[in-house]
């Protein structure tokens, strides 16, 4: 009964659907090269989302947002 469940199933359905119709299209990891392998760049923020947004808070003075999940936020040098 969850959400996130539901949306998961969903995007795992789409990726099924669209490996089907390449297969029926005849591409396959043997005829294609580029299928053994991918390039795929993360960041924590993505990978944590969720955990991230419950430890997200407004400061009651400047009203700014600050992540406060991080045991050393590094401002600006992590993803300048």
């Amino acid at each position: 009964d969850n959400t996130l469940g539901d949306k998961y199933e969903q995007i795992a359905n789409k990726i099924s659907e669209s490996l089907a119709f390449i297969k029926a299209c005849g591409i396959t990891s043997e005829n294609t090269p580029q299928l053994n392998q991918t390039t795929l760049f993360t960041s924590h923020e993505a990978l944590l989302l969720n955990y991230e947004e419950a430890l997200t808070r407004r400061d009651s003075i400047t009203k700014d947002w600050f992540n406060c999940s991080d045991h050393m936020l590094r401002i600006g040098d992590r993803t300048r």
